[in-house]
C-alpha cells in the first residue's frame, strides 16, 4: 500500500503554486499558544514514531538556523499529506516527498526548534489538495468568482481555493462540499465566514483564483492516504546518514 500510494502521487504532477512560506499553514484554533520544542531535548526518532502512532492531524512546524531552512509538514492520522520546506538561497520549492525528507532530516539537528499542534480534519484534508490534489483549469472557474459560486460549483467536492492579490493571500477550506472557513494568511487569522476570500477578490482586477481537488478516492478504505513517516525515515537511511 505505501508503494502503491507513492505510484499514484507520483504519476499526478501538480501545478498548483505556493507563493507563500510556512505561513500558508494556520496556527492552532485553540486559544493556548504551542510552544516551540527543542529538537537536542528529545529522541527525534521515537517523537516521529509516536506522532504516526498516535496518529496525529495536525501540522508540524521547523525551524533550523544551522541550515537556514523552515518547514511544515501537515499530518492526517499520522501520515504526511503535505509539506512545505524551503531553505536560503533556494527559490523553487521541493516536491512532496523531497520536502518531507529535508523536514525530517533538519528535524535531528539538536537546535532546531519544531511545532507540533492539532488542527480540524477539514482544514488538513482541504490543504492536502495543495499537494496531493488535482487542479481545476480556470475556464471551469471563469464565471464563478464568489466563495458561493465556486461552493456551488464544486458540490461534494473537497477542495482548497487560494485567492491572491497584490499583496496577501486568502485561503478558503472546502470539504465534502461545505466551506469550513476562510483563512487570511497576512493576518494569520482564520474565519467561519467568507468575507476575507471575496474582499481580495474584488479588490484588484489581477486578482489571481486557484483550485486544487482532492480526489474522493484517497480518503476511502481501499487506499492507504499519504506517507509514512517511519517508511520515509527507512528510506533516507539508505540515502543519507541520520544519526537516531
Amino acid at each position: 500500500p505505501e508503494t502503491a500510494f507513492a505510484v499514484w502521487a507520483d504519476s499526478h504532477p501538480r501545478t498548483y503554486k505556493l507563493r507563500r512560506a510556512i505561513d500558508i499553514v494556520m496556527p492552532p484554533m485553540g486559544k493556548n499558544e504551542v510552544l516551540p520544542l527543542r529538537s537536542g531535548d528529545y529522541d527525534i526518532a521515537k517523537l516521529i514514531t509516536d506522532l504516526e502512532e498516535g496518529q496525529l492531524t495536525g501540522c508540524v512546524k521547523m525551524i533550523c538556523d544551522e541550515r537556514l531552512s523552515r518547514g511544515a509538514l501537515l499530518l492526517f492520522r499520522g501520515r504526511a499529506v503535505g509539506c512545505i520546506y524551503g531553505k536560503k538561497p533556494m527559490v523553487e520549492p521541493y516536491p512532496i516527498e523531497s520536502a518531507i525528507q529535508m523536514l525530517l532530516l533538519d528535524s535531528f539537528l539538536p537546535e532546531t526548534k519544531l511545532t507540533i499542534y492539532d488542527l480540524p480534519d477539514e482544514v488538513i484534508l482541504s490543504m492536502s489538495a495543495m499537494f496531493l490534489g488535482v487542479p481545476v483549469l480556470e475556464k471551469d472557474y471563469a464565471d464563478h468568482k464568489t466563495l458561493e459560486a465556486l461552493n456551488k460549483l464544486l458540490r461534494k467536492e473537497t477542495a482548497i481555493l487560494s485567492a491572491t492579490g497584490a499583496n496577501e493571500m486568502c485561503l478558503a477550506f472546502l470539504h465534502e462540499g461545505e466551506i469550513f472557513g476562510t483563512y487570511h494568511v497576512d493576518d494569520q487569522k482564520f474565519s467561519d465566514r467568507g468575507a476575507s476570500f471575496d474582499e481580495v477578490m474584488d479588490k484588484a482586477e489581477d486578482s489571481k483564483l486557484e483550485i486544487s481537488i482532492l480526489p474522493s478516492e484517497m480518503t476511502t478504505d481501499k487506499v492507504l492516504f499519504g506517507y509514512g513517516l517511519s517508511t520515509t525515515l527507512e528510506v533516507m537511511k539508505g540515502q543519507t546518514p541520520i544519526e537516531m
